[in-house]
């Protein structure tokens, strides 16, 4: 199982940006099990992050090296997030973009399940136990690796 883990220089990253408490509160979920909750900007957030999983690596790409700051000029009403994971991408979005629509699909139940719990105070993202796919079909999760992180989806033959 590949190793994921916050850095002293992910903290201080994190700390400069949202406070030398947030970055605590992450450092300690890196230890434990455990919901932490923080401030982004004024909305505050109860966030887990599960140990051992992807999901510090999450959070890591999109709220300390910040990996979606794209400059956008133009107005975002609605945001497609597909493979949404624990919904650090969401979050981020709905921060940045002052709260649009956001639908996000995660087709993994455990992050999903996760994703349902992280954006609970967010009003503007709805999570849906789904995958993307080019046409209509039904699709199985397959090779679930215990990180979380890599999977794929299989299409399964038509029933009738």
């Amino acid at each position: 199982m590949r190793k994921f883990k916050i850095t002293l220089i992910d903290l201080l990253k994190f700390g400069h940006k949202y406070g030398v408490v947030n970055a605590f509160l992450v450092a300690m979920s890196n230890l434990y099990d455990s919901k932490i909750k923080i401030y982004l900007g004024s909305q505050k957030m109860s966030f887990k992050l599960r140990r051992g999983t992807s999901d510090v690596e999450a959070f890591k790409q999109v709220f300390i090296w910040e990996e979606y700051k794209y400059p956008v000029k133009d107005k975002v009403n609605v945001i497609i997030d597909a493979g949404a994971n624990i919904g650090c991408a969401s979050i981020w979005f709905s921060h940045v973009f002052n709260s649009p629509t956001i639908v996000a699909l995660e087709p993994e139940k455990s992050n999903y399940d996760l994703m349902v719990d992280n954006t609970a105070s967010f009003s503007n993202i709805t999570c849906v136990n789904k995958g993307l796919w080019y046409k209509t079909a039904n699709l199985v999760v397959e090779n679930a690796n215990a990180d979380k992180w890599n999977f794929t989806l299989k299409e399964l033959p038509p029933s009738d």
